[in-house]
């Protein structure tokens, strides 16, 4: 069970929102750069696994992503 995550660079964007409709935000040059080692963000009440993509990848929301399955970009 997975309460929240929360990144340190945008105190708005959060998992587990309850909004119907997924919230994607697009930095771009306005990107917060970070050094080797230091914090993102972190999980509040359980774990989950986030991948970063440089390309908005083919998969459908609420649909089970298996281990070592492949993710289409």
């Amino acid at each position: 069970m997975v309460g929240k995550v929360k990144v340190r660079f945008d105190h708005h964007l959060t998992t587990n929102n309850k909004l119907t409709e997924p919230v994607v935000k697009i930095y771009g040059d306005k990107a917060q750069l970070f050094k080797k080692g230091e914090e993102l963000g972190h999980f509040e009440f359980g774990s989950t696994i986030v991948m970063l993509t440089k390309e908005p990848l083919k998969v459908t929301v609420g649909a089970a992503v298996r281990l070592g399955e492949a993710i289409n970009s």
